[in-house]
């Protein structure tokens, strides 16, 4: 789908226990600009990291990617259409207070977005 539609993969590593985690999730449906601008420009993957039993689901796919759990949840990795990583992002970085500043996360979203071929 991303590769058809000139999108980037973002994995949003996290949670169910995961407050910060339900908090992006929310503010990316919620928030009419930055769900618009993820509809147009991504594809949003949720990987679910919660340990069960002393093992953390999708422990494969946080390794393939760096491991970027160890930088906290919600954690987020941008992908090229071909899968290739761009980005791996501290999502700490866009809060303000006790949430994620809309502004520095379109500033991100839009930071990595795809570049689109221009119009004729």
């Amino acid at each position: 789908v991303a590769k058809k539609e000139n999108k980037r993969v973002l994995l949003q590593f996290g949670a169910n226990w995961c407050g910060w985690c339900h908090k992006l999730h929310t503010l990316f449906q919620t928030d009419k600009n930055i769900a618009a601008f993820l509809k147009s420009n991504y594809v949003l993957v949720l990987v679910d990291v919660d340990k069960v039993d002393g093992k953390t689901h999708n422990a494969k796919i946080n390794e393939k990617y760096g491991d970027p759990c160890r930088l906290g949840l919600p954690s987020l990795v941008v992908l090229a259409a071909d899968g290739k990583q761009l980005t791996t992002q501290d999502s700490g970085k866009l809060e303000k207070g006790d949430h994620h500043d809309p502004a520095l996360v379109m500033k991100f979203l839009k930071e990595w977005a795809p570049t689109k071929p221009p119009k004729h």
